[in-house]
């Protein structure tokens, strides 16, 4: 590839910033009042934080978000969310396979439009049986 190439499909991918992804899906969920939890596990702690932290529920590898709602198939739904072309880190994936083994549903996603898109099909049946 050379230099002047990207990797990225639109040069705007290259910006975009896993917060930002994240805002735009919590505060769509907040629109149709969806309840989404945010699981603030990436801040940067001193040691001796991150030992309280730890002590008091600190999972390393736990998702971004949490929807604390049931459908037929699933107790609630995890959603890791990541820059444009990035991929979850080996604690992540551990964690999502983890609380899948317990009956809940986790999935990654680097577009807020396609988790929106995931969000929509876990509810369906919830909304459509009403």
């Amino acid at each position: 590839m050379k230099k002047t190439e990207r990797k990225s499909s639109t040069i705007n991918d290259t910006c975009v910033k896993e917060w930002q992804i994240q805002a735009a899906l919590v505060n769509w969920c907040r629109m149709l009042g969806i309840l989404i939890i945010s699981i603030p596990n990436a801040a940067k702690r001193s040691f001796a934080m991150s030992m309280r932290e730890k002590s008091t529920g600190l999972t390393a590898g736990a998702s971004d978000l949490f929807m604390p709602i049931s459908n037929s198939k699933y107790h609630g739904y995890f959603i890791e969310l990541k820059r444009p072309g990035e991929r979850p880190r080996g604690n992540q994936y551990i964690f999502m396979e983890k609380v899948r083994t317990q009956g809940y549903k986790a999935e990654y996603f680097d577009d807020w439009v396609k988790a929106k898109e995931s969000i929509e099909e876990y509810l369906k049946d919830i909304y459509t049986a009403a």
